[in-house]
């Protein structure tokens, strides 16, 4: 789905990503729990040139009998008011 068109398939080929893109200094992601229609969600803030967290993306989590199946991430930070959350930390 645009902006974005990525897709991953397996749990190491998503761990190498994050690893890669989104874990890459200790401190300037966080992930709060939240939930979306009905299902387990986190909203993800990063650390700004400013050293200000901001909200970046809502994740919700589909589970499957092994664990998580499915991520699907909204890159729009204007959702965090829809779950009661602050655009800054």
């Amino acid at each position: 789905m645009p902006p974005l068109p990525v897709w991953f398939i397996g749990r190491g080929t998503v761990m190498r990503f994050l690893a890669a893109r989104v874990f890459t200094k200790a401190g300037d992601v966080v992930m709060v729990p939240t939930a979306a229609n009905a299902q387990p969600a986190v909203a993800e803030y990063r650390r700004g040139a400013d050293q200000v967290m901001q909200a970046h993306s809502i994740q919700v989590l589909t589970t499957g009998a092994s664990g998580i199946a499915t991520i699907t991430v909204f890159l729009d930070p204007r959702l965090f008011s829809a779950f009661g959350l602050t655009s800054t930390r």
